[in-house]
């Protein structure tokens, strides 16, 4: 009765080792496992990222590359699992690191930044409201000239109960001149600064005296904008128009009644800026898309 044989595995010999094992040759393969020099050092560790398709006792095997963490590209970065260096994080935008203010409505980017309290209330007596704006850069390799500088209260059945006179427009160095005030009402206050006239890296506050017609929450909007010489929107290096947007919430109990001098604008008469009616009105235009935008996001 013929048996199966069993399969066996034959064991390649490397580097031209002979299959016949003579009395001597186990002798002296004894004496080399006693000293230690049959198995690689690496495979007597027990090193667990071995290859296991590697096998010492036949071949040397290259152990994995480990990070020296002596380097001083690792210092600081735990060791990656193929050993290199982790990549370093992409480093903060200066704007980026201080925006961020308990109870206020802030906002920072490349342009500048625009700070307001988050939310105020009126009990019967006018309210001072400020909005402190500091602009990184004119944008004059952008083509920019005018900055529009609007604050306002717009409702949508159209009644804006907010009327508001601009006490101060200043800087530390002194007030800041504008070429023209554009006011819609009691309830809008717009001024226009010529880039000659800009203030950059300073504070800029605008202190408003606010006050209400009428109860309910409302809110008071403060926006800066970018235009070139034809009253178009001018964008900064992200592709974003160039604008800082904030506001604060109004919480109306008591109303603290109309005001003549809100009605008549108060502050310094403005210069009319050269150019055609017509570009004011499209940069209006342009004003009512981005706060529509940034509302939505509010």
């Amino acid at each position: 009765m013929n048996q199966s044989r069993p399969n066996i595995r034959k064991i390649p010999y490397k580097h031209g080792a002979v299959p016949r094992r003579s009395a001597a040759g186990l002798g002296v393969l004894a004496l080399l496992l006693l000293a230690g020099f049959a198995v690689p050092a690496s495979a007597q560790e027990g090193n667990g990222t071995q290859d296991p398709a590697c096998d010492p006792y036949y071949t040397y095997c290259e152990p994995e590359e480990q990070s020296d963490p002596d380097d001083p590209m690792n210092q600081g970065q735990p060791p990656s699992p193929t050993g290199q260096t982790p990549m370093q994080p992409q480093p903060t935008q200066s704007w980026e690191t201080d925006c961020d203010q308990p109870r206020t409505n802030m906002q920072c980017n490349e342009f500048g930044s625009i700070a307001m309290p988050s939310q105020v209330r009126i009990r019967g007596e006018p309210v001072e409201v400020t909005a402190t704006i500091e602009l990184n850069t004119n944008l004059q390799n952008r083509g920019s000239r005018y900055f529009l500088f609007s604050f306002r209260n717009v409702t949508e059945d159209g009644s804006n109960p907010i009327w508001i006179q601009v006490t101060d427009f200043s800087t530390p160095n002194g007030r800041v001149e504008f070429t023209r005030e554009d006011h819609k009402g009691a309830h809008e206050k717009n001024y226009w600064v010529d880039i000659v006239d800009l203030p950059v890296n300073q504070p800029i506050t605008v202190t408003m005296l606010v006050g209400a017609t009428d109860r309910g929450a409302y809110s008071l909007e403060a926006l800066v904008m970018a235009f070139d010489r034809g009253y178009a929107p001018v964008y900064d290096s992200s592709g974003s128009q160039a604008s800082l947007f904030s506001f604060t919430l109004l919480s109306v109990n008591e109303s603290t009644g109309d005001n003549r001098d809100a009605h008549a604008g108060g502050g310094k008469p403005g210069f009319n800026i050269p150019g055609p009616t017509l570009g004011v009105a499209l940069a209006a235009v342009a004003v009512a898309g981005i706060v529509a935008a940034r509302r939505l996001r509010a």
